[in-house]
């Protein structure tokens, strides 16, 4: 097109491969992209046309789609409109919005699970593959999906593997020393920081909890432990225990802030590096992760068209990573969940023979279903860690965790017990989801000694 700057016309170009009867618009240096649709008009006895706006493209090539307007936009609107003389008539709505029923844990079915574990162990599955999977139709998968979906907040994450890119997961439990920084200086001092992932308040042993990624290089490490724990809340005395999360169970999702960090993964060729190394990745693989992390689902050709890339640049990169185990699996998390708070629960071993002996019952704890359509646990690590175990634990009802810590104490021998309460959250978020634990370690684990056999053929949830 003429007069239309050339990264703008690239992009416009795709998309017409992926829409039909795209329209362009220039206006004031802007480039409006819209939709016609044609369709019959019954009553007038003649076609129509119906224009929609898309988004807009930028001189760069980059799309925007549109975003839709809140409630609370039109209603700051109106008030200002009328703020001033002015009279707001809005449409009235044409169908009324039956409330669906809040789901109870106990109307949760089998295959209501069953589709839960599939989106849990590949988000981008098509309902008719997961259809298959539970004996439903497509149709019937797709509103149970959508259903879910609404019901139980579900949100589409990316599991991506920090340890293949050269990072390490690390826990630091901080400890004031008298008096306490408040919560909203405790979130602005670490909010900023891309190597933090997580931090919550605790109620026990330890005031904070943090979860750190830290560049495997020791020395680069030791620089930013430095600058996470020593150079910040500088006016409050604390001390703090590191401990190296190793072959953890679930994961704590990545913040979009860490893609700051992850940039300088990128490789770019040079003399000194004519080749990228093991932990690098190139510029098409970083823009399709940061456009997967925020949602899992998002279909390739628009993260082609939005970051200006090839067609079929983001669906080779996503197999390329996947086949790499930098891209753990596209997975869940559930949002809206009858959870009264998250206990933390640390096993340390001061028998390990005893220990030893024991710990299968700590595994099939650790794997076995509960009536909520979620795991046991959102985290745990130290799975074959001698020294013991740490767990965190949502808790749904008053005695949960008494019950949880009773049936192991009984059971797991040469373990000294210690329990945290998560009080408050304050950087990022746990996973629930509901994770199939015939492909988890723990299993994995008690195959391999003899303690229990798989039945029957596990579920395939990648083609």
């Amino acid at each position: 097109m003429e007069g239309v700057p050339k990264k703008v016309n690239i992009t416009f170009e795709r998309m017409k491969k992926e829409y039909k009867n795209l329209v362009l618009i220039s206006k004031n240096g802007h480039y409006y992209v819209y939709r016609n649709r044609s369709y019959w008009d019954k009553a007038a006895k003649r076609p129509r046309v119906e224009t929609s706006y898309l988004g807009l493209i930028e001189e760069n090539g980059i799309f925007k789609e549109k975003r839709a307007i809140s409630s609370n936009a039109i209603e700051r609107a109106k008030h200002i409109i009328e703020s001033i003389g002015g009279k707001v008539t809005l449409p009235a709505a044409t169908e009324s919005v039956v409330p669906v029923p809040e789901i109870k844990p106990e109307d949760i079915n089998e295959v209501d699970r069953r589709i839960l574990k599939a989106l849990s162990m590949n988000a981008r599955l098509p309902a008719g593959k997961i259809g298959k999977l539970v004996g439903l139709s497509p149709q019937a998968t797709y509103r149970r999906i959508k259903f879910l979906g609404e019901k139980l907040g579900i949100k589409y994450i990316l599991e991506l593997n920090t340890n293949r890119l050269g990072y390490i997961d690390l826990l630091a439990f901080v400890k004031f020393d008298g008096k306490l920084p408040s919560p909203k200086e405790i979130k602005d001092a670490f909010e900023k920081e891309p190597y933090i992932q997580f931090c919550a308040l605790l109620k026990g042993d330890y005031d904070i909890m943090l979860y750190i990624l830290a560049d495997k290089d020791l020395e680069a490490t030791d620089v930013i432990l430095d600058k996470i724990l020593k150079n910040t809340l500088v006016d409050y005395t604390l001390s703090w225990d590191i401990k190296i999360v190793l072959l953890p169970y679930n994961f704590i999702p990545i913040r979009e802030q860490f893609f700051d960090v992850l940039e300088r993964r990128v490789w770019k060729k040079s003399k000194e590096s004519p080749r990228p190394k093991p932990t690098d990745i190139r510029l098409r693989e970083y823009l399709l992760l940061k456009g997967l992390n925020s949602n899992s689902v998002e279909r390739f050709r628009r993260i082609d068209v939005r970051y200006n890339l090839e067609n079929g640049n983001s669906r080779y990169s996503y197999f390329d990573l996947l086949d790499r185990k930098i891209i753990s699996r596209p997975t869940i998390t559930m949002t809206k969940l009858p959870i009264q708070y998250n206990a933390i629960i640390e096993m340390a071993v001061w028998q390990r023979g005893e220990y030893e002996r024991t710990k299968n019952y700590y595994r099939l704890d650790l794997i076995n279903d509960t009536k909520y359509p979620i795991n046991k646990y959102s985290l745990a690590y130290g799975i074959r860690d001698p020294n013991g175990v740490f767990l965190i634990m949502p808790i749904m009802e008053n005695n949960d965790l008494e019950n949880t810590v009773a049936n192991l104490g009984n059971n797991v021998r040469g373990v000294k017990f210690k329990t945290f309460m998560i009080t408050s959250v304050l950087i990022g978020n746990l996973c629930y989801r509901l994770f199939d634990n015939f492909y988890s370690m723990q299993y994995v684990d008690l195959t391999n000694t003899g303690y229990e056999k798989v039945a029957k053929q596990p579920p395939k949830y990648f083609f």
